[in-house]
């Protein structure tokens, strides 16, 4: 049987990706302060991403994300911002918006590796 396909106007990508991710602070919560989790990215987009995670970030938390992407594949380091987190039911983990605060010195493979993944 043929899965079923559904066009959801999106704009960014619903396939998990795995991304490492350093705190470099935490707002409340400076025991997260300096530590690394390895994290999924979902919902990438130019701009941000939403990754999930098992504990939750706090909102202006700041954080360094190394992401790979691309064809070929192509590691980035991108800074981001926590812009809202909440529990996930269906998942039991923390669902988190991050804001990408500055991009990388090479904005033109950032975009390509997303829009390759959008489209791909």
């Amino acid at each position: 049987m043929d899965p079923i396909k559904t066009n959801e106007n999106r704009a960014y990508s619903r396939e998990d990706i795995d991304v490492s991710v350093e705190v470099h602070s935490a707002p409340g919560s400076a025991a997260l302060e300096g530590n690394t989790m390895n994290c999924q990215a979902r919902d990438i987009s130019i701009t941000g991403m939403c990754i999930y995670s098992r504990i939750p970030l706090p909102a202006g938390s700041s954080l360094l994300l190394n992401i790979e992407l691309g064809n070929p594949i192509r590691q980035f380091n991108l800074l981001g911002k926590v812009i809202w987190s909440d529990m996930d039911q269906d998942s039991g983990q923390f669902k988190t918006g991050i804001h990408l605060v500055k991009l990388p010195e090479d904005i033109a493979a950032w975009q390509t590796a997303v829009i390759q993944k959008l489209i791909g």
